[in-house]
């Protein structure tokens, strides 16, 4: 989901977008949630987390190996 700043988003994605951030508790942004195949959350990362792209890589290959 997104929450655009400058260019408002239409009413049904802005809809959509509060329901999602509502249901996984989003209060900081960025935040990324790691869901399984079931909808289960396995992890969260808020914040950019530090550590480049190659962190984050390892991050989501550990949330899907905990979800496979």
């Amino acid at each position: 989901m997104d929450f655009p700043r400058r260019n408002p988003l239409p009413a049904a994605q802005q809809e959509a977008n509060n329901k999602l951030r509502d249901q996984y508790k989003v209060r900081g942004y960025p935040t990324l949630v790691f869901l399984g195949k079931d909808g289960k959350e396995l992890d969260r990362q808020v914040g950019y987390g530090g550590g480049g792209p190659e962190t984050l890589i390892k991050r989501i290959e550990a949330a899907r190996k905990q979800g496979a």
